[in-house]
């Protein structure tokens, strides 16, 4: 049986604090539980890929308030991405 986002309740005004969060499963629960509400501080040795994984949740928040085009926009347009 998958788990998706769908089973993670939501997470609106909560604190999570995730390890490895720069690849396999601790990516994927800060992914999960951003998309939930929470707020999430990402742990890692990776710096760079801390950083990476910030703007790719900017951005999926952004196009969860402002849809698509405007998401593009606010990161700079196409070009940037």
């Amino acid at each position: 049986m998958a788990f998706s986002l769908a089973d993670v309740p939501d997470q609106s005004g909560k604190l999570a604090v995730v390890t490895g969060a720069t690849g396999g499963l601790g990516y994927e629960t800060a992914r999960m539980l951003a998309a939930a509400g929470a707020r999430v501080i990402l742990v890692g040795r990776n710096a760079a890929g801390k950083s990476n994984l910030v703007h790719g949740f900017l951005f999926l928040r952004d196009i969860a308030r402002s849809g698509l085009e405007n998401a593009i926009s606010l990161q700079g347009g196409l070009a940037y991405l």
